[in-house]
């Protein structure tokens, strides 16, 4: 999803929650930064998944209302892509803070993916 929306120049509100911990990134229609230049690429070794390393209900609710403050504060115009929050459930604490555009990036800065191809994003135990 990250990749297409900044191939297609649409933003974009990413959330993620593991165990207790949260983020929301916001990603302009430019990208720059985007998804990648934070998290790089694609696991190619097994990455768990949320039932193997589970996660805490009340987190997503956080995660969710993270990402619809991002996502509001988009539509009024507000300049937020490369924010970045993160919420952990244990201290209860969260933390906003800018993501640096990554030169070396593929989607964003170098440009090495200009396309979405199945085989890129699916792992390679089930192209066999």
């Amino acid at each position: 999803m990250a990749d297409a929306c900044v191939l297609e120049r649409v933003p974009v509100v990413h959330g993620s929650a593991v165990r207790w911990h949260g983020t929301a990134l916001a990603v302009g229609a430019r990208g720059q930064p985007c998804y990648r230049c934070l998290f790089e690429d694609i696991p190619h070794e097994h990455a768990p998944n949320c039932a193997e390393a589970g996660v805490v209900g009340p987190v997503v609710g956080i995660v969710a209302a993270l990402q619809a403050d991002l996502a509001l504060a988009m539509l009024r115009g507000e300049d937020v892509a490369g924010t970045l929050v993160t919420f952990d459930g244990k201290t209860r604490v969260h933390r906003r803070r800018a993501v640096a555009r990554r030169a070396s990036c593929d989607l964003c800065g170098l440009g090495r993916i200009d396309s979405i191809e199945h085989s890129r994003y699916v792992p390679q135990a089930c192209h066999d």
